[in-house]
């Protein structure tokens, strides 16, 4: 990977999210698994939420599924590896040539599962290939990015310009695109990406999912922990208006506190594009 994010500190906020994303990986589990699937892979895994819904899934209906959790940083996956020890895990990365991928998961694959990590490789029409390659003949690779962001907040909080959270998306999206640089604007969608990594019967999937209003506890606090985490990596990018009402929402002290409110929700959609590996 050619980027800058430090991993590190995020751990705890890819456990959370992995779970709070669950029934989306529920759902598409569903979907992408068959009777006759044998090895199926989470690629860039982090802490393993696709593994395990996979894995859950293969259980529930019977298969002979063989799960395998994939990521650069082991530590990602260190806990969940304890608690699930029939999901396989192994260090891997997009600059690992495809026989040594293949070697990790132990054989190639019939699914690989491929989400939010894609914009992290120095090369994503190269990264799809190399995973193309990772897979049988017949294999299916299913790439989750895109979508819609993340929607939480009222249009209208009654405090600062209402727009506050697609401004905030702007911001983060502004300061990924300074990071990585120009030669990750590949101009054209993930399909015709795909397409051109040499894979073949492109569909997409579109879902909502997602938890309701109002959020407690364990949601409430992932929800304020993301915007913290955003407000602060993008705040260069920020108006200075919008980052000091920031700053009072996610002030636990300030009367203005987004934990006091009850009209947050978490509803997420995600586009998930397929292709198959057809020699």
């Amino acid at each position: 990977m050619d980027d800058a994010f430090d991993w590190a500190p995020r751990d705890t906020d890819l456990a959370a999210a992995a779970q709070d994303d669950g029934d989306f990986f529920a759902i598409m589990a569903g979907k992408l698994l068959a009777p006759t699937t044998r090895i199926a892979v989470d690629f860039g895994c982090g802490s393993g939420g696709m593994a395990v819904a996979m894995k859950q899934h293969s259980d529930d209906r019977g298969y002979p599924a063989r799960i395998v959790g994939l990521d650069t940083r082991p530590q990602a996956y260190a806990d969940t590896q304890r608690t699930y020890p029939d999901v396989s895990f192994a260090q891997s990365s997009f600059e690992d040539p495809p026989d040594r991928i293949v070697s990790a998961i132990g054989g190639a694959a019939d699914l690989i599962w491929v989400r939010g990590a894609l914009h992290h490789a120095a090369d994503e029409v190269e990264a799809l290939n190399c995973l193309r390659q990772a897979l049988r003949t017949g294999g299916t690779l299913a790439i989750a990015e895109g979508g819609t962001t993340v929607a939480n907040l009222p249009e209208d909080l009654n405090i600062g310009d209402p727009g506050l959270q697609e401004r905030l998306d702007e911001a983060v999206f502004a300061r990924i695109h300074a990071q990585l640089g120009a030669t990750h604007d590949q101009g054209y969608g993930w399909p015709v990406v795909i397409a051109t990594a040499g894979l073949h019967y492109i569909r997409t999937h579109h879902v909502l999912f997602g938890t309701p209003q109002p959020l407690g506890g364990a949601d409430m606090d992932y929800v304020l922990a993301r915007f913290g985490r955003y407000v602060d990596w993008a705040r260069t990018n920020l108006d200075s208006g919008d980052l000091r009402v920031w700053e009072r929402l996610l002030d636990p002290d300030d009367h203005e506190w987004l934990g006091h409110r009850h009209d947050l929700y978490y509803v997420p959609t995600a586009s998930v594009h397929l292709g198959e590996r057809t020699a």
